[in-house]
């Protein structure tokens, strides 16, 4: 992770109930979850367990602050592995 992407991860990381109302609008922050997937090299940013109309879902963050060609399928990859390891319905944002 590149210095931005890492400074911009601890700003986002300071108000986890902002960016999560921001995103998904009437969702609630409930928590952090491991971006540690067992079956990647390199683990995703942020994932975060939300509550949309009171049930539990996963939100998961990928910030980059330059262009990377290969994204919307490490996006693909990230979500299917969150997917299984929280047993939970993820909505992911680039």
């Amino acid at each position: 992770m590149g210095q931005w992407d890492g400074n911009l991860k601890h700003l986002v990381n300071l108000a986890p109930e902002d960016f999560v109302r921001w995103l998904v609008g009437d969702a609630q922050f409930k928590g952090e979850l491991s971006a540690n997937f067992a079956t990647r090299k390199v683990d995703g940013d942020i994932l975060w367990q939300i509550a949309i109309n009171q049930e539990r879902s996963g939100l998961h963050l990928e910030l980059q602050v330059g262009p990377d060609s290969n994204m919307g399928h490490r996006m693909w990859e990230y979500n299917v592995e969150a997917s299984i390891s929280n047993t939970s319905n993820q909505c992911s944002r680039q």
